[in-house]
């Protein structure tokens, strides 16, 4: 069984990193087609290209993902898997906030600094 929210969510980081080696953006692409996955919130997870888009397509799929399990059979074998991987992506959201978050502070930071740089040195550029 593949988990195809955590394949996008890898591709989308893969391309925020920028550093990531070719043959791991070919396993996530492999574990996708094999999911059967079309346009939607994992595609768009896939193909996020900023935080912010990541964060949206990750909360969309998650979504989708509740939606399935609510619409499976009590007994459905596979209930169990899909909701141990609800499980990993709400973890994987709150990461995801975390890291916005900690991003947002480091660029208030970078701004509050060079602030101070321009009091101390009023007329450099």
């Amino acid at each position: 069984m593949s988990c195809p929210e955590i394949a996008a969510l890898r591709l989308s980081i893969h391309a925020l990193l920028g550093d990531r080696p070719d043959h791991e953006r070919a396993h996530e692409l492999a574990d996708l087609a094999a999911a059967g996955v079309e346009d939607g919130p994992m595609k768009a997870l896939a193909e996020a290209r900023d935080l912010a888009a990541a964060q949206r397509a990750l909360d969309a799929a998650a979504l989708d993902l509740e939606t399935r399990i609510a619409r499976m059979a009590a007994d459905d074998p596979a209930q169990g898997y899909h909701r141990a991987l609800l499980v990993q992506v709400r973890a994987a959201q709150r990461g995801l906030e975390r890291i916005r978050d900690h991003l947002a502070a480091f660029y208030r930071d970078l701004d509050e600094t060079h602030l101070h740089i321009h009091e101390l040195f009023p007329g450099e550029a």
